[in-house]
């Protein structure tokens, strides 16, 4: 595959495309800087905590794809077990300690100018966030969250891109659009049923299969298997409950940012700014105690992570190919039709949200799976 720009990770920071002025942005009607800053910390720290004490990426799209598309390997592999520790404490803490009414979105039901998605696009949005995010090995969390905070050009050109994407599919479909006549099919007239048995049962299965997968197998866990089982489990924690307080669980929230078109009228929705606006400096801070990452002359800086782990396992690609380009804009435009990325779909799969389990997720599945093949093919 030809590759279109090359350059290494140099130290400067992003974190400059998420701080306009909050006062400024304080008269929007839907706006609330509060639970946005709070859910984003939250989610910083998840983020911090898997990269300092496991040295891994909190990469959602990344660890969901690699268990959906192959979950024997991730259940007979004890490296990869951490991935489904993470998942379970994700859905727990989404559905018994949070609960469903997160996933109550009241504007999308009361505002016409909110769309609803319809079942074609849960359909559509899943299977181009799932070939997108697998193509362009990540979506908001990994190439945001994380790759922002470790100053990659790479992740940056992958956020420009997806952002670009999803700005342009919400201005192009919204019920307000010139071209919404055309775009009827893509939305729907209520909201998706919910069926809080199901999302239990779901939930209750995984934890389930977890900890059976781990009685069998734990006498083949070495030390660096079991001593990221904690960190993972306090990250998948913090992801859920942090994408819940911040409201980024619920479509109205994303798209009151995505439709930029609004700003005229007062009803532009900036809080995604302020959730990455406090997690990516705290992944920032992370990453300035990792060797090769910091930007200041620290004496001590650590050569691996603080838990019982040899490495960090931190991505060093800085190719900014046409894979990336491509997939994050795919991404992008499925993140926009579904008003879904796989952290947030996580959570309405444990409450239950029957459109993101029966539609969303197998589209999602599909098109990673098609996804690797067309990188295996090198296409």
């Amino acid at each position: 595959m030809t590759k279109l720009i090359k350059s290494d990770d140099l130290s400067f920071f992003f974190l400059i495309l998420f701080t306009t002025p909050i006062i400024i942005m304080s008269s929007y009607d839907y706006f609330t800087p509060a639970t946005g800053f709070a859910g984003g910390s939250l989610i910083g720290l998840a983020a911090a905590t898997l990269l300092l004490f496991n040295g891994d990426i909190l990469g959602a799209s990344g660890i969901l794809t690699s268990i959906l598309t192959a979950p024997l390997k991730t259940f007979q592999d004890t490296s990869q077990f951490w991935k489904l520790i993470l998942i379970s404490s994700f859905m727990f803490t989404a559905q018994y300690l949070l609960g469903v009414e997160y996933i109550e979105d009241g504007r999308s039901i009361s505002d016409p100018s909110v769309p609803i998605p319809s079942q074609l696009a849960y359909v559509l949005g899943g299977l181009l966030v799932g070939f997108g995010s697998t193509l362009g090995n990540g979506c908001t969390s990994g190439h945001g969250v994380c790759g922002l905070g470790r100053r990659s050009r790479r992740s940056f050109a992958g956020v420009l891109s997806f952002m670009a994407s999803a700005i342009t599919t919400v201005t192009l479909t919204s019920p307000d659009s010139s071209l919404s006549e055309y775009t009827t099919s893509l939305r729907g007239s209520t909201a998706s049923e919910t069926d809080v048995t199901l999302g239990a049962q779901i939930t209750t299965a995984i934890i389930s299969l977890s900890v059976l997968n781990y009685r069998l197998n734990r006498k083949r866990f070495s030390s660096e298997d079991t001593s990221k089982l904690y960190a993972s489990s306090v990250s998948g924690a913090l992801f859920a409950a942090g994408l819940a307080i911040g409201q980024m669980v619920l479509g109205s929230k994303l798209f009151g940012f995505l439709n930029v078109t609004s700003i005229s009228s007062g009803t532009w929705d900036p809080t995604l700014m302020t959730v990455l606006g406090a997690a990516v400096p705290i992944s920032m801070i992370a990453y300035e105690f990792v060797k090769g990452f910091s930007l200041l002359n620290r004496n001590m800086l650590l050569s691996k992570p603080l838990g019982d782990v040899q490495k960090f396992g931190i991505p060093t690609n800085t190719v900014i190919d046409k894979h990336l380009i491509v997939g994050a804009a795919l991404f992008g435009a499925g993140w926009g039709l579904s008003l879904l990325c796989p952290g947030p779909a996580l959570f309405h799969i444990a409450a239950g949200n029957t459109n993101v389990i029966f539609r969303w997720l197998p589209a999602y599945i599909a098109g990673a799976c098609l996804a690797k093949e067309v990188k295996k093919r090198n296409i």
